[in-house]
């Protein structure tokens, strides 16, 4: 991530409802490999030992924990940003569910939610930029065969 950011290659993950979403950015004829490396990195995952794997799951869960409580300590004018519409909808703050939910979720968990995830379901893509109708299919393909995902319907 180290030699991405250096050249100005950016990964923005997003967690929804019932999927993942994935935004790579940058300008760089290399952007087809940091995609490729992603995947290959987080589906690699599944093939780390525990004694690998936990340090990485406790460092992630410790930074996520205290970045969302400190989300509550942000200038009034951010945090009345992030609530009108959550206000408007009647939503629960993100950061307060996240922290709950979080707060009891152990590696234990993590280990068996990882050997079932991001093993069934469909992609979407849309890739603009400077990228030939050749590059963006190839980024798709490559992809495609890295994550190996067992179609669904997408209804």
């Amino acid at each position: 991530m180290y030699l991405a950011s250096k050249a100005k290659l950016e990964l923005d993950l997003e967690i929804c409802q019932n999927d993942i979403e994935f935004k790579w950015s940058g300008f760089c004829d290399c952007l087809h490999h940091f995609v490729e490396n992603t995947l290959n990195n987080l589906m690699g995952l599944r093939n780390l030992q525990a004694e690998e794997l936990e340090p990485m799951f406790k460092t992630a869960k410790e930074f996520l924990l205290k970045d969302w409580k400190e989300a509550e300590n942000e200038k009034p004018y951010r945090q009345a940003l992030d609530l009108m519409p959550k206000m408007l909808f009647k939503v629960i703050s993100r950061e307060r569910l996240m922290v709950t939910m979080l707060d009891k979720y152990d590696f234990l968990q993590f280990k068996s939610d990882l050997q079932t995830w991001l093993i069934n379901g469909t992609m979407q893509w849309f890739i603009h930029g400077n990228f030939t109708k050749e590059q963006a299919l190839s980024i798709v393909d490559a992809s495609q065969n890295i994550l190996s995902l067992k179609q669904v319907s997408v209804d």
